[in-house]
């Protein structure tokens, strides 16, 4: 089907080979723009910022910047910023649901408990700065503990951010829409997490919990209201 055949689509990658960023995030923009709901999980916002170490497993240009680019990024489409590529190993209770402030949010329903897994895929992440509270929330946090074996040297105690929403007025002028006219823009969310779970490996989060739960929830949520035009 083609994308505007749908009402809602997650986007997730794991391409360490060069793919089209640009275009891609046009393309989502545009679909968010007339009421398309995305939902985006890793490595969909990884940006490493600079060339990884001589010796890291995927060395190399292209593992630089992972992250969605075009107007998905240049106008904010994301309620998480990028940010670099984080591996906890410290065992399957390392990294795990922690707050929760939106308890009643349709994408929390039934999610009572996440492990990260194994090895606890996820991006050091925050909420856009000066958007937290107008046009960004976060729904749920990782929390994430020391590093039980001692060999990480990223193993700080602390939180990133799990499931966020972009908040959109409620309707606004689309680029892409007829000429005067309005629509509503569509729900996104972004995912912390890399979608596959336990089943495929053993670093990913735990089958065993909610984590497909979330994925479910956050699709039906991101259809919404409204449809694609």
């Amino acid at each position: 089907k083609a994308l505007w055949e749908w009402h809602a689509v997650l986007f997730f990658h794991n391409a360490l080979d060069r793919w089209p960023q640009q275009q891609v995030g046009d393309t989502l923009a545009c679909f968010v723009d007339n009421g398309g709901g995305v939902v985006t999980a890793l490595f969909a916002g990884v940006d490493n910022g600079v060339a990884p170490e001589e010796g890291w497993p995927y060395a190399g240009e292209t593992a630089c910047d992972l992250a969605i680019g075009g107007r998905w990024r240049a106008e904010a489409y994301s309620p998480l910023s990028e940010g670099p590529q984080d591996e906890r190993r410290g065992g399957p209770g390392c990294v795990v649901l922690g707050r929760v402030p939106m308890p009643a949010h349709p994408v929390m329903r039934g999610v009572r408990r996440l492990y990260g897994g194994e090895g606890a895929y996820f991006a050091t992440r925050g909420a856009r700065a000066g958007r937290a509270v107008r046009e960004a929330s976060v729904i749920a946090w990782w929390r994430i503990k020391a590093d039980e074996e001692g060999g990480d040297p990223f193993a700080r105690e602390g939180e990133q951010p799990l499931i966020a929403e972009r908040i959109f007025p409620p309707a606004s002028t689309s680029s892409s829409s007829a000429a005067g006219t309005t629509s509503a823009r569509g729900r996104v969310l972004a995912l912390n997490l890399y979608p596959p779970s336990s089943d495929t490996h053993p670093d990913l989060w735990d089958s065993t919990s909610d984590g497909g739960r979330i994925i479910a929830n956050a699709l039906l949520y991101a259809v919404g209201p409204t449809s694609p035009a």
